[in-house]
């Protein structure tokens, strides 16, 4: 094992409040985001491996859903669109082939004999929406909702040419939940979002603190996608989307 050490000047997560995108292509889409920065030092007693390790985060999934809901041309919701996020928890990344990780959320920042002090910064922005109306042109999204576990952490690594997960150094974490709620106007292409709607901080460890959950790195997180009819008071589920 190397004998570098790490110490870990700030880490910062900056949640934030709901807000409305447009994603084009007639879908109607709320978002929050988080943000991150942390400054870390290498502290390398024979100075030959600074080079040798990076800068970065991990994310896994607790928990992720969202509810879309379609209404009538008389205000009655008739279709539910959930999506479910499975496997969980998982390994919460984007898919870059040319990263040489599985495990970074974001891009990493690598350490050097010149530069052993670094700042590394990281987001994400969870979404819900979807489509203004159904296939079958009987509704129209008027309610969408999100809800979701997160833990972030930064994490220091020993690249390893070989493309495999490497020497791994687990530095700070932070626990943090997304609540959505948006009530959307299909004919104004507009979703306004709900009281309190956005990300919260659930907790923020301190460098050595034992993470609320163990860091899911060797699966994927993937979703699976229903659709319900809420006609008549009653909810159905249908085998294809409407």
């Amino acid at each position: 094992m190397s004998e570098v050490t790490f110490s870990v000047k700030s880490f910062t997560a900056n949640p934030g409040k709901m807000d409305f995108i447009d994603l084009m292509n007639k879908v109607i889409a709320g978002r929050a985001g988080i943000d991150f920065e942390s400054t870390v030092e290498i502290i390398d007693p024979n100075n030959s491996e600074c080079n040798e390790w990076e800068l970065g985060y991990h994310q896994t999934v607790i928990t992720d859903k969202q509810n879309n809901f379609y209404s009538d041309h008389q205000g009655r919701e008739i279709y539910e669109h959930v999506v479910d996020t499975k496997l969980t928890p998982a390994n919460d990344r984007i898919e870059m082939k040319e990263w040489s990780w599985v495990g970074w959320q974001t891009l990493p920042t690598k350490f050097s004999s010149s530069n052993k002090e670094i700042t590394v910064k990281g987001w994400d922005r969870p979404t819900c929406g979807g489509a203004y109306t159904t296939k079958n042109k009987k509704a129209s999204l008027t309610r969408a909702t999100l809800a979701g576990q997160f833990c972030t952490w930064l994490v220091a690594r020993k690249a390893d040419p070989s493309r495999t997960r490497g020497e791994l150094r687990w530095l700070n974490w932070v626990r943090w939940d997304i609540k959505l709620v948006g009530q959307v106007d299909p004919t104004k292409f507009k979703l306004t979002p709900g009281k309190d709607s956005g990300v919260q901080i659930v907790k923020q460890g301190k460098q050595g603190d034992p993470p609320p959950v163990v860091p899911a790195i060797d699966h994927i997180w993937k979703d699976k996608e229903l659709w319900y009819s809420l006609a008549g008071g009653k909810r159905t589920l249908l085998d294809k989307e409407p």
